[in-house]
């Protein structure tokens, strides 16, 4: 079976066939430069960017500023050469497919002329890295946003609710006399706000890039509008930039 496979994909390499771990876009169009531009400015922005003023404070804005400055280099170095691998694709010179990075990996490892003796094996631990990449990411903005909606549901209703799984098992209230659901480092906690998280985001994670447009753009004006009003809070506070050090020691 897996022999007749390989012949099945060389045949496809030497007759221009569109490959089975590629495909075209719909319709021949793609997502667009104004919608791509939104989707990384909402993946690059995440609820590290809260901490950034108090990095700037404490380390000073220089040291700061280079930390910053070598990642993104670094970061823009990867970008480019993901984004060259996908475009040595034979038929995407032109970015005609929409070759995600699991594709991408398939090909290399498994559908080229010189496949990888474990090429499978290998694909099949990239996908479990990469999902457990973006687990690692979205993990610290899950913990931020739960916190958030409990928060807005003790505003609302005066209460929310949480179960706590270690190191005992028992239910927890959190009144409007909280500032916030009471969490310790040493506690398991699901909480109501994680399931109104999971239900707003469960369709979500079923739908596409061009399906998820709509929300993706919501998301970005929001972004955009709360970091005009933090700016704008900035501006009226009474700290100095002589305040600021450009280097600290301590």
């Amino acid at each position: 079976m897996e022999l007749r496979h390989r012949q099945s994909l060389d045949m496809q390499r030497d007759s221009g066939q569109d490959s089975v771990y590629s495909f075209k876009s719909e319709g021949g169009q793609g997502i667009g430069l104004w919608y791509s531009i939104i989707l990384h400015i909402n993946n690059c922005i995440g609820p590290a960017l809260v901490a950034f003023p108090y990095v700037y404070a404490n380390a000073g804005y220089l040291s700061t500023t280079i930390v910053v400055l070598i990642m993104a280099l670094i970061t823009g170095v990867c970008c480019t050469m993901l984004t060259q691998v996908i475009k040595e694709i034979p038929g995407n010179h032109d970015f005609q497919r929409e070759v995600e990075f699991s594709k991408a990996v398939s090909y290399y490892l498994i559908e080229c002329r010189h496949p990888h003796r474990f090429g499978a094996f290998l694909h099949r631990i990239s996908q479990y890295a990469f999902i457990f990449n973006l687990m690692a990411l979205n993990l610290a903005a899950a913990i931020v946003v739960v916190s958030v909606v409990d928060n807005f549901l003790i505003f609302l209703f005066g209460v929310s609710y949480g179960l706590t799984l270690y190191p005992s098992f028992s239910f927890q209230a959190a009144t409007h006399t909280d500032t916030q659901m009471e969490l310790h480092e040493d506690y398991v906690m699901v909480s109501v706000g994680l399931f109104v998280c999971m239900a707003m985001c469960l369709p979500f994670a079923r739908s596409n890039l061009k399906e998820n447009r709509l929300m993706q753009e919501l998301a970005f004006w929001v972004l955009v509008t709360t970091v005009f009003i933090f700016n704008a809070y900035f501006l009226q506070t009474t700290t100095h930039l002589s305040e600021v050090k450009a280097l600290k020691h301590d």
